[in-house]
Order: C-alpha cells, then structure tokens, then sequence
C-alpha cells in the first residue's frame, strides 16, 4: 500500500539520519517488521556505517537472524518433492 510504502521511507530516513541514536535504533529495528529482504540493502548500509556501534549492532543482529533463518530454510528438505 502507498501509506506502507511511505512509512518505509520515512523509517529508513531515520535509520539513515537521526541525530538520536535511540531513534536509529528503533527505526532500524522498525524496519525489519517490513521483511528485511525489502530492506535487506538499507540494513547493510546501516550495519556498515553508522557512526554509532549501538546501530550498527542492532543492524548487524537482524541481518545475521535473517540470513541464518535464510539458509535453515534453504537447507530443509521440501516435503512436495521439488527441490
């Protein structure tokens, strides 16, 4: 939706620029609720450069989730058949 698509925006803003670091925090922990492979490239940017290491951290935690989830799931075996 617009208003989704609007609101992502506006997160990734203050993910990207907050003067607050509690702000960046959360908005990147915000983010995620979006499904990180939406905002997987913003995460990555932020886990690399964010002068804050709580941020980067928090970044860096929900990618390293995200992928571990990624590679369980890409490791299970399909109960349809296909593979």
């Amino acid at each position: 939706s617009p208003a989704a698509g609007e609101l992502m925006a506006e997160l990734i803003g203050v993910a990207r620029r907050d003067e607050t670091v509690g702000s960046r925090v959360a908005a990147t922990e915000a983010l995620a609720a979006f499904g990180i492979a939406r905002v997987e490239t913003v995460l990555d940017e932020i886990a690399a450069s964010d002068p804050d290491q709580n941020v980067r951290f928090q970044a860096e935690k929900l990618l390293l989730e995200y992928r571990q989830e990624q590679q369980a799931e890409a490791a299970r075996p399909r109960l349809d058949g296909t593979d």
